[in-house]
């Protein structure tokens, strides 16, 4: 009978436990297989990774979208996709919240336009969470002015082991009748990578039991 590389990784890990503890032995807890992180939207050379940590002292970094309009049904458009990699064949993500968003205007001529952010959350091709902010009004041009936006995410799917993607979509607020500001804009500004403004989110594992 064929055995599958995780299920066979899965029960030589369960069998490593059994022989360390052995029977009858009390044990202190040891350190979760799956532990909970924090991914950090950073740069490294000219790709857009998720750490954990956050390195420390590392100045402020933004990105901004592409110009934004309500004209052609106001499409979301890309601001950056950012990504990570997690193993371990016995780890499943569990939940992913919240998103912690540092926004703000690419060009103070927009002040006024108001913006929706829309983030997708994948592991490997699998789509296991996503979130939308409708109508953010307030920005500005100014860094030390930037808006931190929480939003959470709804429960997850649980896909195992991958590339962890984070990407990032604007437009201009919605629904426009209710919403109003400005019928476009040069950019979003999306700013990450710093303590002040560490725009990031919580990716809880859970293990598969033996």
């Amino acid at each position: 009978m064929k055995v599958s590389v995780p299920k066979l990784v899965l029960a030589l890990v369960c069998f490593s436990a059994a022989i360390v503890l052995g029977p009858g032995r009390a044990a202190a807890p040891p350190p979760p297989v799956c532990p909970d992180r924090t991914l950090h939207l950073d740069i490294s050379g000219q790709n857009l990774v998720l750490v954990d940590p956050l390195p420390a002292g590392a100045t402020t970094k933004f990105i901004d979208s592409p110009p934004l309009s309500r004209s052609g049904s106001n499409p979301y458009v890309e601001i950056g996709e950012w990504e990570t990699y997690f193993g371990g064949t016995i780890c499943r993500v569990d939940s992913v919240s919240p998103l912690h968003a540092w926004l703000g205007l690419r060009n103070s001529d927009d002040q006024g336009a108001n913006f929706d952010l829309k983030a997708e959350v994948r592991v490997g091709n699998v789509l296991v969470a996503t979130a939308e902010q409708t109508c953010i009004k307030g920005l500005t041009r100014n860094p030390a002015l930037a808006h931190e936006i929480v939003k959470a995410f709804p429960p997850a799917l649980h896909p195992r082991e991958g590339e962890v993607t984070l990407t990032l979509y604007a437009r201009i607020g919605t629904p426009q009748n209710t919403c109003g500001g400005h019928n476009g804009a040069t950019g979003l500004r999306l700013y990450y990578g710093s303590d002040d403004r560490d725009s990031q989110f919580d990716v809880a594992f859970t293990e598969e039991p033996c």
